[in-house]
């Protein structure tokens, strides 16, 4: 009997680590979606290049949970798209800035629903 009790008991720890992982990857995604969709409508770009870094400060501070979670290549994806957007802010290219960071936004979100425990991403 202790033997099904641990182990029903592993069961509801892994599965409440992997909610939990989950979740803190949705609400670092949300986090950073929204400062970058600030960043797109700022009125300068000296606004824009501030919430992009306060976007990859987050990004940065919670890679340590999505690389556990998310494929390699999907974050270094999302590495290269910050890169993009501080290249097209040093360059002042307005228009570049903004279809790079609606496409990163787009990506983020991707990434994020990709991961949470519905049916269909398990099935």
């Amino acid at each position: 009997m202790k033997h099904l009790i641990l182990g029903i008991a592993v069961l509801v720890l892994l599965l409440a680590l992997c909610l939990g992982a989950a979740w803190s990857l949705d609400r670092t995604a949300e986090q950073v979606c929204s400062l970058l969709e600030a960043a797109w409508s700022s009125e300068t770009l000296d606004e824009a290049a501030g919430q992009v870094a306060a976007a990859h400060r987050i990004w940065e501070k919670n890679r340590g949970i999505s690389a556990s979670l998310v494929d390699h290549e999907r974050l270094e994806d999302v590495d290269e798209g910050f890169s993009d957007l501080q290249a097209w802010l040093q360059l002042g290219e307005e228009s570049e800035f903004a279809r790079t960071c609606l496409s990163l936004v787009k990506q983020i979100r991707a990434m994020a629903e990709s991961e949470k425990p519905y049916y269909y991403n398990i099935l």
